[in-house]
């Protein structure tokens, strides 16, 4: 008995003795999501050295707040107010529809009137100016507002979102990265997978062509197979997202995602599978007037707007329909067709993501935003419409009634087009004004939230103000997440946006948002408790300015009682604008807004816009085969100078393909051989084709290629003289016309030893196969100037 006892009392010192190795300090600990990442608790020490004797400690892993939702916010781009079906307009949208009425129709929505302020408001909570994105990408100038670089104080919500335990994705459209980053040379810290996303596929800039895309994985460039009949880069997207929404809930179903979905559409070019152009055949014949009046009375049966708001006049500028000539409606006519199957074909790629979210049985458990533009439809195809958008950003006219011929190509492989800003002012219903223009048509686009978890009341409309910097707060809250006051050790501006929830179930509440500042080119407004004043500085179809910034002159509307914003009330009531101009200011000043710059076309150039230049002035560039996605951002300007491109290249066979091309379909130039000689093509717009050709064959064996350019006159867009060398001995001699003056193309670029995207020249095929078929060993650009 006394061996079994003093064996207990052995086994008792063990056990306390082992209890005492597992004693650990305790140490107070608190999850804490105010400051992220989330630091994780401290490590236990143990002093036991056999780890069978010991429990080990509970593993730490970051998750999500239990039930907090999955997240899909669906932007689309430059989609007016009154486009879609839901808000009254012509085109069909059954994605759209199905989430309004699973949900809630915002009417009072504003954004930005320009896309990358947008774009930057919505992902940060904070206003464009603060986010340091006060202008597109490609513009940035080096003030604080307009940088492009946004600092560390401001953080995405993606980030917000990772850290708190969700899988991201941004699939899409990206317009927040600074133009000057966008080659493999970097920096990536503004690229989407190194703030906040775990995925990224899309695009970078501001438009792309939908059957030639530039597309990146990550910060990885994509080989598109071109020549696949059924490729559509809208549908791709769709893919991609609903394969990795797949993936996230099968690997992990109880981790939440969070899906950033923009597919780009409507910004030009309105490129479409033919089939969905057909459902619109002969819809538009009765034109944009008639159109207008049409969408205000759907949009007041609807209970979008009150029965008493009027349609705004129309400026002088948007001519009555029924002052065209015959053949100038059958172009515009064909134009709207195209642009409204473009959206109607984006919204139809929305509803495989939802329907991919319904059949995994997520849906009632996901937030659906559904935001219908970045801002309001764009007239930047001017009132004749364009064939070519990068007509508009040479400052180039097209005459509408010459296309009449080609309208059955439109919206193809050779349409790079936008309609005309007639159509853009109707799809603003019943707004007068458009994209670019800090007012109604630039700064309201319809807004859907579905959440059938949460949000009860179903088919809904709310009229309460908000704008794209309440969203982030929103996921916020129904995440059950803080705003972080700190995010990697920078200490954040507090978001400036304000929670829509509190509206889901109250309709009649007053709205929690006060007051909001509007600026794009100096275009500037205010809103502020039921009140709008505005400036109307410059018109998207002007290339001027109306005035200078002094004699700028301000109206002011009872935005409460008069929504289409149709009669100035400024003269009456000038006490009421003072106010509201003194308003402008404060916020202006407290959210970088100043100094204005109302320049366009001269901050394309880095050296005038002052922001960083991946060239640094360089007056040579020596680039390699394999380099690709090389856009004019981060290459040599070889616009409205003289210059030389130089190659060493060794011919085993026939001489063919291409040595070094810029730009595409619809304007570039390509150095390449042809039919075994030397050959050089200019493209002027898609339109115009200058080329210059060897007189001989390249023989086999190494040898020095050059064409040199020779720039006529001074100013931009001119022509030159056309010299091509081997071994330097003149081959050839050609003109070129005209040239370009300010952009090649804002979504294809340069590419060494073949050409990447749509081709330059119809001599040779698309894709890999105009490959040169010799060796390259190198290709250099100088400039003479």
């Amino acid at each position: 008995m006394k061996y079994i006892i003093a064996f207990s009392i052995l086994c008792l010192s063990l056990s306390m003795g082992y209890a005492q190795n597992n004693s650990v300090e305790k140490t107070e600990w608190k999850l804490d999501r105010t400051k992220l990442p989330i630091v994780p608790p401290p490590a236990p020490k143990f002093t036991e050295l056999d780890a069978r004797n010991t429990t080990q400690p509970e593993a730490f892993d970051v998750s999500a707040p239990e039930g907090a939702p999955n997240v899909l916010v669906v932007m689309l781009d430059d989609v007016g107010y009154a486009h879609s079906s839901t808000f009254g307009g012509p085109v069909n949208m059954p994605a759209a529809e199905m989430v309004a009425r699973n949900g809630l129709k915002y009417t009072h929505f504003s954004v930005n009137p320009m896309c990358s302020p947008s774009r930057a408001a919505l992902m940060t909570g904070r206003n464009a100016h603060t986010a340091h994105q006060g202008a597109v990408s490609e513009v940035a100038t080096s003030y604080p507002g307009y940088d492009g670089k946004r600092p560390k104080s401001v953080a995405l919500l993606a980030e917000m979102l990772q850290m708190n335990g969700y899988a991201t994705a941004y699939i899409g459209k990206n317009h927040e990265t600074p133009a000057w980053t966008v080659s493999a040379s970097g920096p990536f810290d503004y690229w989407p997978t190194q703030n906040g996303f775990d995925k990224f596929y899309g695009f970078i800039g501001d438009e792309q062509n939908q059957w030639y895309p530039a597309i990146f994985d990550g910060t990885t460039a994509v080989d598109i197979d071109y020549e696949d009949p059924n490729f559509h880069l809208q549908e791709d997207f769709a893919r991609e997202a609903a394969e990795w929404i797949q993936s996230q809930k099968s690997l992990n179903p109880a981790k939440p995602f969070f899906m950033y979905f923009s597919t780009g559409t409507a910004h030009a070019p309105h490129q479409v599978p033919q089939e969905y152009i057909d459902k619109y055949k002969g819809k538009f014949k009765n034109g944009w007037d008639e159109l207008r009046k049409t969408t205000l009375k759907n949009q007041k049966e609807l209970g979008i707007v009150d029965r008493n708001t009027v349609l705004a006049k129309k400026e002088p500028y948007i001519v009555d329909w029924k002052t065209l000539s015959t053949q100038e409606k059958r172009v515009h006519e064909k134009e709207m067709e195209v642009g409204s199957a473009f959206i109607e074909h984006a919204d139809a790629q929305v509803m495989k993501v939802v329907q991919t979210i319904d059949k995994l049985g997520e849906l009632d458990n996901t937030v659906i935003i559904y935001i219908m533009g970045d801002n309001g439809a764009s007239a930047e195809g001017t009132i004749s419409g364009l064939v070519n958008i990068n007509y508009y950003y040479n400052n180039v006219l097209d005459d509408t009634a010459s296309r009449a011929g080609e309208i059955d190509g439109f919206g193809g492989k050779d349409y790079n087009g936008i309609y005309s800003s007639g159509w853009a002012v109707a799809a603003n219903t019943p707004f007068k004004w458009t994209k670019q223009v800090a007012s109604g048509g630039g700064t309201f686009v319809g807004a859907i939230i579905s959440y059938s978890d949460k949000i009860k009341a179903k088919g809904e409309v709310r009229h309460q103000f908000h704008h794209l910097i309440d969203v982030a707060p929103t996921i916020l809250e129904l995440a059950g997440l803080p705003e972080p006051t700190h995010v990697n050790g920078a200490k954040q501006i507090p978001m400036q946006g304000k929670s829509m929830a509190y509206s889901f179930e109250n309709p009649n509440l007053t709205s929690n948002h006060k007051t909001q500042y509007f600026e794009g080119f100096g275009n500037r407004s205010i809103y502020h408790d039921g009140w709008y004043a505005q400036v109307i500085h410059k018109a998207a179809w002007e290339q001027k300015p109306r005035r200078s910034f002094q004699d700028d002159i301000w109206e002011l509307y009872d935005f409460k009682n008069d929504f289409s914003m149709s009669k100035d009330l400024a003269k009456k009531m000038p006490e009421k604008l003072n106010e509201m101009k003194k308003l402008f200011d404060q916020e202006a000043i407290a959210n970088n807004v100043y100094p204005l710059d109302d320049r366009v076309v001269e901050r394309i150039n880095p050296k005038i816009a002052g922001r960083p230049d991946l060239m640094f002035g360089r007056k040579e560039l020596t680039v390699y085969s394999g380099m690709d996605h090389l856009f004019e951002n981060v290459f040599i300007n070889t616009k409205n100078t003289s210059f030389k491109i130089t190659s060493e290249v060794t011919v085993t066979d026939r001489a063919e393909g291409v040595i070094l091309a810029m730009g595409g379909r619809f304007g570039g130039y390509v150095f390449y051989a042809k039919d075994g000689k030397l050959c050089y093509n200019y493209n002027y717009l898609g339109d115009e084709k200058y080329e210059t050709l060897a007189t001989s064959e390249l023989k086999e064996g190494r040898q020095l290629v050059e064409m040199e350019f020779e720039y006529e006159g001074d100013g931009v867009g001119k022509g030159g003289q056309v010299t091509l060398r081997v071994n330097n001995e003149v081959v050839g001699r050609g003109s070129v016309g005209k040239t370009m003056p300010f952009v090649y193309s804002t979504s294809e670029g340069a590419s060494v030893g073949w050409d990447d995207s749509s081709p330059v020249s119809e001599d040779y095929a698309v894709g890999p196969k105009n490959q040169f078929n010799g060796t390259i060993e190198y290709v250099k650009i100088a400039i003479n100037d």
